[in-house]
């Protein structure tokens, strides 16, 4: 006996529930209809504005209302950027090579209090800056980014800080402390 094949025009699928299709079943079943499609394949531009809600003030920030990682949007597909950083490639340029782009709004908003607020899910290019990590993890709110010292008491100054390479301050003092453990344990065992 054949299986019978989804009834939607042009769907190849075996039937499986309602004449359906398991994928226009559970687009039914979520969305209300099997032909249901809330996101836009192959243009990229398309699903950008798709998940851009843009209010009518002119300097207002566009808010992502799609997916969201750590608070910054998430777009799929082959440029592998994330929602903020494919608005300003799209619309400004190419971001300029060991820069990162720092929310301009989240700087000015000194009500915010940082961490994951609602700035990071804005991809209104006029509110993207390029900036250096250390820069831009200056800029920050987070408890970290205020504090003056490392937990051991070092200042946090030009000579005795330096950004790793994930954006985060650190201490060059406790490093080299770090550093000299381990080689006073190294000696010690051998």
């Amino acid at each position: 006996m054949a299986k019978a094949t989804c009834s939607i025009d042009g769907c190849p699928n075996d039937a499986r529930a309602r004449g359906w299709c398991m994928k226009h079943y559970l687009r039914w079943f979520n969305h209300g209809d099997p032909e249901h499609v809330d996101y836009v394949r192959g243009d990229d531009l398309a699903r950008f504005w798709s998940h851009v809600e843009k209010p009518d003030e002119p300097d207002a920030c566009w808010l992502w209302t799609g997916s969201t990682t750590n608070g910054y949007g998430q777009m799929r597909g082959d440029h592998g950027h994330t929602a903020h950083r494919f608005a300003y490639i799209t619309f400004v340029g190419p971001i300029p090579d060991g820069l990162t782009l720092d929310h301009d709004c989240h700087t000015r908003d000194l009500s915010c209090p940082g961490g994951e607020c609602s700035h990071r899910r804005c991809v209104n290019p006029a509110h993207l800056v390029p900036t250096d990590r250390a820069t831009n993890t200056a800029m920050g709110r987070r408890e970290q980014s205020r504090r003056t010292h490392c937990p051991q008491g070092h200042p946090y100054d030009a000579v005795n800080t330096y950004v790793t390479k994930q954006g985060h301050r650190a201490c060059r003092a406790c490093n080299r402390d770090r550093a000299a453990a381990r080689v006073r344990r190294q000696a010690a065992s051998r």
